[in-house]
């Protein structure tokens, strides 16, 4: 997750760095793909930390949905374009699949949390520690990853808190380095078969925004 949290923020710089409109668009809605991801794929990260087995009609919804959202970025189904709003030469409206992925982003973060929660309160002291370190990282981080929804509802709150944001992943990679969070053969592991997964993907998504690209510079 802490690769996607790069890619989401790579595609919002560069759309905010263009004052072109329709390349302004195509960036931020490029920029949600990985935001899709990135709490279902924390989600599992949790699970996978607390040594609890997630449910597997829950996986399949979980991953399933976030697909569907992914499918629909780019369409109107997703978001609505719209003009200037703000500081932004282009910010979209809310759309319905853009409201059931915040709607499953809540559904992450409270099972998410609560289980970091059970485990601060009741797991091992090692596992305490770790879940305590990551609960407080998360929420700084939270807090600022949700001024973002704000515009889409032409709220007039700038997403000014996303520098809150690298508190999300500083706050793993602390508990990693100072409370050896996970073995580190799991890690390697299991870092073998996310980056080959994630490969595959990154392969994918950059082959649709080539082609996306040439669509419209045609």
């Amino acid at each position: 997750f802490a690769i996607l949290v790069f890619l989401w923020e790579l595609f919002y710089f560069l759309a905010f760095t263009t004052n072109k409109f329709h390349l302004s668009a195509f960036l931020l809605r490029t920029c949600m793909i990985p935001a899709a991801l990135i709490l279902p794929t924390f989600t599992e990260f949790v699970y996978e930390l607390v040594g609890k087995k997630m449910n597997l009609y829950f996986r399949i919804f979980n991953f399933g949905t976030t697909f569907l959202i992914i499918l629909s970025i780019y369409t109107n189904l997703y978001a609505h374009d719209a003009g200037p709003f703000l500081v932004f030469h282009y910010w979209p409206t809310i759309g319905f699949m853009s409201s059931v992925q915040i709607i499953l982003y809540g559904i992450n973060t409270y099972l998410s949390h609560s289980e970091l929660l059970i485990a601060a309160l009741h797991g091992s002291t090692k596992l305490r520690q770790q879940s305590r370190i990551i609960i407080v990282g998360t929420f700084i981080g939270f807090i600022g990853g949700a001024t973002n929804f704000l515009p889409w509802f032409r709220i007039p709150f700038p997403p000014v808190l996303n520098i809150l944001i690298p508190f999300y992943v500083l706050s793993v990679a602390y508990a990693i380095l100072r409370h050896r969070l996970m073995d580190i053969t799991v890690v390697f592991r299991k870092s073998l078969i996310y980056s080959l997964t994630l490969g595959i993907f990154t392969a994918i998504l950059l082959i649709g925004i080539f082609l996306t690209a040439q669509f419209l510079s045609s």
